[in-house]
Parts: structure tokens; sequence; C-alpha cells
């Protein structure tokens, strides 16, 4: 059985918690996933708790939002920023990716997005 030592010194604590050459190349070529996974086993068998915070929801604007905000588009009258905003709302496209889209990629008579 292994016994767990509750009283550390600073630096056999530096020293248990340093990765040495060796131990650097044992990880160097491992994914994030699998890093995360041997400090999540190591956490659970020193018994370390990690607070969680809880993940926001994203904020949905209310239809009445939205008809305003078009509304404040439309008014004025700037063809490149109707198209922008049309684009977004009938496509789901996020901002990302729509910003990326160059002229070449759409085909204006079939109305797909390479």
């Amino acid at each position: 059985m292994l016994v767990m030592k509750r009283e550390w010194e600073r630096e056999d604590l530096i020293d248990q918690w340093t990765l040495h050459a060796e131990e650097r190349a044992l990880l160097g070529n491992k994914t994030g996933a699998t890093r995360s996974r041997v400090f999540r086993e190591l956490r659970k068998e020193l018994e370390i708790e990690v607070e969680r915070s809880t993940p926001r929801l994203p904020n949905i604007p209310t239809e009445e939002e939205i008809r305003a905000f078009y509304q404040q588009v439309w008014q004025a009258r700037k063809f490149a920023d109707m198209i922008l905003i049309k684009t977004l709302f009938y496509t789901g496209i996020r901002v990302s990716e729509l910003v990326n889209i160059r002229l070449e990629e759409v085909d204006l008579r079939q109305r797909p997005a390479r």
C-alpha cells in the first residue's frame, strides 16, 4: 500500500513536480487529452478537488431585438452591411466563417458557398 506524504518541504515539492528531461521526453509526443488524463488521475490519487466554473449560456436576442437590429441596418441603406446581416440571419454561419468568405467561393446562381 502506498502511504501519502502529507508534510512537504518546498524543495521536495519543486523536485517532485518539476519535469526532468526523461519525463519531458515521455510526455513530449502525447496529445493534450492524454496529458489532461494524466493530471486528472493524479488529482484523483492525491484527492485534490478542482473548482469548476459553471458554464455560461450564450445571450440569445429576442425576436423583437432582432427585428429592431435588422430595421436599423435596413434604414442605414448600407448594402454591404445588409448582405452580411442577411447571411448571418438566414444561414446560421459563424461570424468568423462569414468574414473569411471570398467572393470567388460563392456561386451566385446556385447560391452555395464552397
